[in-house]
């Protein structure tokens, strides 16, 4: 067991509800958000910092691990692909996440947009706002008996398919775990190229690594039938975004709901040109409950980790 002290560096905005199960007498909190990776290089070898606290919005990387000597980095976030992980295996630095502390909040959000599209709720505002009244021309459609694919049963996508089965859909999922795919039976499995061919809403729920990388092309979207809703709140990098980019702008019978971007937040302007898309900025795990889940998540292990 430490003597003294733990001296933990949030040098990013986290939840502070996490901070009361911390044991209070083992550890001291230095809270100071706004510093470069070297200040925080600098101030943690004057205070000798064991743990590091983060968010998703900074990168992590393998030329900034070389240089501190944590015990362990803590990341309010389920995503870690903003940190060099491997590099830091080889540091024996531990990096701590919340696996399940945003998924709710995910889910929500992925069926929000799933509404929002499939009740063009956006247009109905506009219209309200200059006073048009006139529905003839406005289109809604019903959920009930629609097909929806989802793409990763974890956590997210599995509570996705709970929805969508409150809501009278056909749920169909593609996995990769036999454990996943065992313990959910009651759904459907199915092929993904299958999944973008029957399906009248498709959702990516997949992680970000070396083999999901590009995972979606324009293979998979060709096979989107007309009026289909393609969703993606996992990580911008799953897809091609070159290559989705191109077909929804050709593609104007289909529509996308967009949350996650490449080079965030300096995302291709190519974005804001398409029609049949709506966009929100990678806000799908973030609500004031799952931030207040994810900091409890993150300091727990944090408390386990030395006591």
């Amino acid at each position: 067991m430490p003597c003294g002290k733990i001296n933990i560096l949030i040098a990013d905005p986290v939840d502070k509800s996490g901070f009361s199960l911390l044991k209070e007498s083992k550890f001291r909190l230095n809270i100071i958000y706004g510093l470069s990776d070297n200040d925080i290089i600098e101030y943690s070898r004057k205070k000798n910092v064991r743990v590091l606290v983060i968010n998703s919005r900074r990168l992590i990387s393998r030329g900034f691990l070389s240089r501190c000597n944590f015990d362990a980095i803590a990341t309010a976030s389920k995503g870690t692909d903003h940190i060099d992980t491997v590099y830091a295996g080889i540091r024996k630095i531990k990096i701590i996440n919340s696996e399940s502390g945003n998924s709710v909040s995910a889910a929500e959000h992925t069926f929000a947009l799933i509404l929002a599209a499939y009740k063009n709720l956006f247009i109905s505002d506009e219209n309200v706002r200059h006073k048009r009244f006139d529905t003839r021309n406005f289109i809604s459609k019903n959920l009930n008996g629609k097909k929806i694919g989802i793409i990763g049963f974890g956590q997210v996508g599995s509570r996705v398919g709970f929805i969508a089965k409150a809501f009278g859909m056909n749920v169909y999922y593609n996995d990769i775990d036999s454990n996943v795919i065992r313990n959910y039976s009651t759904f459907k499995f199915s092929e993904i190229e299958r999944i973008f061919k029957d399906c009248d809403i498709v959702t990516l729920h997949i992680p970000i690594n070396e083999k999901n990388i590009n995972f979606i092309r324009k293979q998979h979207l060709s096979l989107l039938k007309p009026e289909a809703l393609f969703i993606n709140t996992s990580r911008g990098a799953v897809v091609n975004e070159t290559e989705l980019l191109k077909f929804f702008k050709f593609r104007a019978d289909v529509k996308a709901c967009l949350d996650v971007f490449c080079n965030e937040p300096r995302i291709n302007p190519a974005f804001r040109l398409l029609k049949n898309t709506i966009l929100t900025n990678h806000i799908a795990g973030k609500s004031e409950e799952s931030g207040k889940f994810i900091s409890a998540e993150i300091f727990k292990q944090v408390n386990k980790m030395f006591f």
